[in-house]
């Protein structure tokens, strides 16, 4: 990668090395701050768009890490989030090799290989989580508030009116062409609200099955008498 040759405006093209000392004299990398900046670059032999995050080394300040991404329009915070991530993805596939097996399938059929590939990925999340219970110092708390930053958060009421949104417009568009009998609009309406509060009511019977059971696996029943 450091021999790697990249295009950079019309000027030729660059090694890294060389690359960074023209930004520095065009005042592109700020040394002072942790994301020292980016640069818009394209592959020599591809021509393919890249974007090259200068991000400073904490453990040695007079270097600098380059990360390159093909995602050109992520901001320079979301390539370094991208990258992070990708050590603890390494130390997992690492896991599974030495311990887990997922390199000893001798099946020669490709549903038996993913079907070993699923179990031994089942098997990683199952340990994963006993670690956080176990072991981790974090709270599940704080692990909720990790998991909401990074997904986007839809309430329970919005989804819920959307589906019955969708229900209902489905209803209605059948109507509009006259693909239910004279009569039918309003009864097929009943339908589908009696099917979606069914559906409801099942749902949370399943999640509370589901928390009971888990919290009985989790913590036996002696061991809560004995607490």
């Amino acid at each position: 990668m450091n021999n790697a040759c990249y295009h950079y405006k019309n000027e030729g093209c660059f090694d890294l090395k060389s690359l960074y000392s023209k930004l520095l004299r065009e005042g592109v990398p700020d040394s002072s701050k942790e994301i020292m900046g980016s640069v818009i670059v394209k592959s020599k032999k591809e021509q393919m768009p890249l974007k090259i995050v200068f991000v400073r080394n904490r453990n040695n300040e007079d270097k600098h890490i380059c990360l390159l991404s093909t995602y050109t329009f992520l901001e320079d915070e979301q390539i370094i989030k991208i990258y992070a991530r990708r050590w603890n993805i390494e130390v997992s596939f690492y896991n599974q090799k030495q311990f887990l097996g997922l390199e000893s399938c001798y099946a020669s059929k490709y549903s038996s290989i993913i079907a070993h590939t699923t179990l031994v990925c089942i098997c990683t999340i199952l340990l994963e989580y006993f670690k956080r219970c176990n072991t981790d110092v974090r709270s599940f708390g704080a692990v909720f508030e990790d998991c909401k930053q990074e997904l986007q958060e839809i309430h329970l009421n919005i989804a819920l009116d959307t589906l019955i949104n969708t229900f209902t417009g489905y209803v209605k568009e059948l109507r509009d062409r006259k693909l239910l009998k004279k009569g039918c609009h309003e009864k097929a309406l009943s339908l589908a609200r009696e099917m979606l509060s069914s559906w409801f009511t099942e749902q949370i019977a399943h999640v509370q099955n589901f928390v009971t059971r888990l919290r009985e696996d989790l913590f036996p029943k002696k061991s809560r008498q004995n607490a």
